[in-house]
Order: C-alpha cells, then structure tokens, then sequence
C-alpha cells in the first residue's frame, strides 16, 4: 500500500470517493456535530486543527501500511 497513492472511485453526478486532505478539515470537524453521524460513528467532537491531525495520522497510517482509511 505504502507505495502507492489511495485510489480514488468516481461516483454518480461527477463525484468522486477520495482520501481525506488537509483542506477537509473543517468539513470533518462539522461533520462530528452531526446528529446522525454520532449515532453510526461515534465520533469524537473535533476542532478544525485537531481534524488537520487526524487526517495527516490517517495519510501516515496509510504509508506505513497500518490503515486504509
């Protein structure tokens, strides 16, 4: 895995299925306040820097072939 960049899976509607980047964060800090994500995910509640870290500990658990998130 580590030697290859995550794929990316088009979707319907031009979309697409990628990884997360940094300029998601505050994106996924949103998405924690969501009602039905913390029922299915149980996320913790982040700030948009700690969403910057959790994104960078997911690019680095990919490269070090420990997660493909």
């Amino acid at each position: 895995m580590s030697q290859s960049k995550q794929p990316v899976f088009p979707l319907p509607r031009d979309m697409q299925l990628r990884p997360w980047e940094e300029s998601d964060a505050p994106a996924l800090a949103e998405s924690c306040l969501d009602p039905d994500i913390q029922h299915w995910n149980r996320p913790a509640q982040l700030t948009v820097d700690e969403a910057r870290q959790k994104i960078s500990q997911w690019q680095h658990r990919w490269q070090k072939e420990k997660a493909a998130i």
